[in-house]
């Protein structure tokens, strides 16, 4: 999973292993650092995406992939540009979540998180979350409030609009 902000910094999340980890360039990959996250980590499990809302805010999802009912530390944010993270909240829905994104161009963005057991919405950057839908999803995106798409299992397309 990777984010990515202005020309220069981005996040690459990791996983599969026994720390999930975050590596961060702020010159355009010319040098990168990495950080711990706190997530549930081990095989088949840890990041599966990363979102930023700014240079300096964040938030990095994933869990156990192959336990669809699973419940834990699947959340971890960063107020720091990813140099250091603590445990988000948990989302509505059981098992990993599968992407992320924020909403752009808003004032006080929402995030909404997908899986294969829903759709959460978050306004306080993955602390509280509040359910959205209960369809599977393994990704979203948005250009805008009134225009955000997320995808599902047999090529489904579901249009989000939040404003």
């Amino acid at each position: 999973c990777v984010a990515v902000h202005g020309a220069a910094t981005a996040w690459i999340g990791t996983g599969n292993a026994a720390v999930a980890r975050m590596l961060m360039t702020a010159d355009a990959g010319r040098s990168w650092t990495s950080a711990e996250v706190p997530v549930t980590s081990a095989e088949g499990a840890g990041l599966a995406s990363v979102a930023f809302r700014d240079a300096s805010v964040g938030v990095a999802l994933g869990g156990e992939m192959g336990k669809p009912t699973g419940r834990g530390d699947y959340v971890a944010l960063t107020s720091n540009g990813g140099r250091s993270w603590t445990i988000g909240g948990r989302p509505t829905f059981a098992g990993p979540v599968y992407g992320a994104a924020y909403v752009p161009g808003v004032a006080a963005p929402p995030l909404v998180a997908v899986g294969p057991a829903g759709a959460d919405i978050s306004r306080d950057d993955g602390r509280t979350w509040n359910r959205l839908d209960t369809l599977a999803y393994w990704s979203v995106g948005f250009a805008s409030g009134r225009a955000g798409w997320a995808v599902g299992p047999r090529g489904r397309i579901t249009r989000v609009r939040l404003y």
